[in-house]
């Protein structure tokens, strides 16, 4: 299988992706260009297949800032089960760090959010919402899905890299409070140490398989925000 890399720039090259799929794949069961899923299976239960954890449950059981219990529950199995030392309310409320060592090497940072937003589910999918009022729109879900998928895949193939692998579990990202929280009341670095690399995704509407990255030396893609607020 390919894998189109875009840039932010715009430019596009073609990479060979490891045979595994993406958070995207698993979460979309999406399939190739001749419409069969990634290894020749047709479509249908790729997610399932491919992706154990699938953003199935967190999808299902979506939960709003502050109260991501459920979901935080659910992702410390998920890392503990690959062998991830995980330590919990990582700046009080449901932060977690998941730390998965594999000798010397640089480390590498992967963070998820953990929370939904306010926001009625009527997709009609079979893995919709069942938390009244309350939906993974901004696909949440599938960011936990991709970061357990990954956490699979590095814990069974320890033999092909080296180095330590934090994951953070980031509580109340819509309402901009969980990075704060971690980094101050968490002391994150001082805890866990700086990583060497930080990769923060976030789905996007592209094709399924795509990965969009900045060159070396670019600006920061999807990483920033504003907020403002008027007195009147």
């Amino acid at each position: 299988m390919r894998c189109a890399v875009v840039t932010a720039a715009g430019t596009a090259k073609d990479a060979d992706d490891d045979g595994h799929a993406t958070g995207a794949e698993a979460a979309r069961e999406a399939v190739r260009e001749d419409g069969r899923a990634p290894g020749g299976r047709p479509p249908g239960g790729v997610g399932k297949a491919r992706m154990p954890t699938g953003p199935r449950y967190p999808a299902r059981c979506a939960e709003l800032s502050g109260h991501e219990h459920r979901t935080a529950d659910r992702l410390a199995a998920r890392l503990a089960g690959h062998g991830c030392t995980v330590t919990r309310s990582v700046g009080g409320g449901h932060g977690l760090v998941g730390v998965l060592r594999n000798g010397p090497g640089p480390t590498v940072l992967l963070r998820t959010e953990l929370d939904a937003l306010p926001v009625t589910e009527a997709t009609g999918l079979p893995y919709a919402s069942t938390t009244p009022g309350v939906m993974h729109a901004c696909g949440h879900d599938l960011h936990i899905a991709a970061v357990a998928g990954a956490v699979a895949h590095l814990a069974a193939t320890r033999d092909t890299w080296r180095g330590t692998v934090l994951v953070v579990g980031q509580p109340e990202e819509e309402t901009l409070r969980g990075a704060r929280s971690l980094l101050t009341e968490g002391r994150l670095y001082e805890r866990f140490g700086v990583p060497d690399a930080v990769l923060a995704q976030h789905a996007a509407p592209l094709p399924a398989g795509t990965l969009a990255h900045v060159s070396a030396g670019g600006p920061p893609l999807m990483a920033g925000s504003l907020a403002v607020e008027a007195v009147l």
